[in-house]
């Protein structure tokens, strides 16, 4: 799977599409992420996929799954996750899905160990970044 053109063309996205993603999708979801080597093996950070229901923040986007991130206190860890993580947002975009991170998300049961969080679902409108030869005009504002 190519991880790398994503990088230049994937967009942050505000609009889901209120219907969740298959189960196997995210199985794969799942297998991807245990299959990424971490940047800093002594850091083990783990992840919960949740939907709306169980997430609390303000300012929210309505999407169908949410994606916690934790861990252990480390002075590494968030850097870690980062790295971690960042290949899981350009695999759901790669495969069509919208995501977007929130450092606002929590979970509804306290969590002192939760770092960040990211939306994810399928886009309500097209979610993409315009190439560098395709730029709008005034008429298209």
């Amino acid at each position: 799977m190519d991880l790398y053109s994503p990088i230049f063309t994937r967009a942050s996205t505000r609009r889901f599409d209120s219907s969740p993603l298959p189960a196997d999708t995210l199985l794969q979801l799942e297998d991807f992420l245990s299959k990424v080597k971490p940047l800093i093996p002594g850091i083990k950070v783990k992840h919960r996929i949740v939907s709306g229901n169980e997430v609390k923040g303000m300012a929210l986007p309505k999407a169908p799954h949410y994606l916690l991130i934790s861990d252990e206190e480390h002075p590494l860890r968030n850097t870690a996750a980062g790295f971690l993580y960042q290949h899981a947002e350009l695999w759901l975009y790669a495969q069509g899905f919208a995501t977007r991170w929130l450092a606002g998300v929590k979970p509804k049961e306290p969590d002192a160990s939760h770092i960040i969080g990211m939306a994810f679902g399928k886009p309500a409108e097209p979610a993409g970044r315009y190439t560098l030869t395709v730029r709008k005009t005034w008429e298209t504002f």
